[in-house]
């Protein structure tokens, strides 16, 4: 599993993701394509509050999350797992809450024990802690989760085949 903004591509300061033109993916991003040529199963994990500020529809996030990951490999919509709330709705998808996790391994049907998920923020790393996965946390563009943390996709791709 992997977080997509700060992980699969740049974050954009203070803003979201609105418009392909302005993905930015970090200089190690296609070090992913040995998750992607092994039997592992990929998903995407991600908030996306924007959609419920109606600042993008839930097709388009989908589509820009398909143009993230696309320079590695096609994705299926349903292996994107998104949450359009807002924190204030307080929703079990929305991380630090498990519930898009959990959504992911249903879908995947595979346990948690045989999962790891990649992501930026001590939201994602709550979210893995709740869904009992293995967590590598990425701090290239976000602040250093300490030990838990990695400093590079490539890193982090280094610790799942280790």
């Amino acid at each position: 599993m992997l977080d997509r903004d700060g992980t699969l591509n740049k974050r954009i300061p203070d803003n979201y993701l609105l418009k392909e033109k302005d993905i930015l993916w970090p200089a190690d991003f296609k070090d992913l394509l040995k998750i992607v040529n092994s039997d592992i199963k990929i998903s995407v994990v991600s908030n996306q509050a924007c959609v419920s500020k109606k600042l993008i529809s839930y097709s388009d996030v989908i589509s820009i999350t398909k143009s993230v990951i696309s320079p590695l490999f096609e994705i299926d919509d349903k292996s994107i797992f998104i949450c359009t709330h807002q924190e204030i709705e307080n929703c079990f998808c929305r991380k630090p809450k498990p519930g898009l996790i959990l959504k992911s391994l249903e879908y995947f049907k595979i346990s948690s024990g045989n999962t790891v998920f990649i992501g930026d923020s001590e939201k994602d790393a709550e979210a893995a802690r709740a869904a009992n996965v293995r967590f590598i946390g990425v701090c290239w563009d976000s602040k250093c989760l300490g030990q838990k943390c990695v400093h590079s996709l490539s890193s982090a791709v280094d610790v799942i085949f280790s």
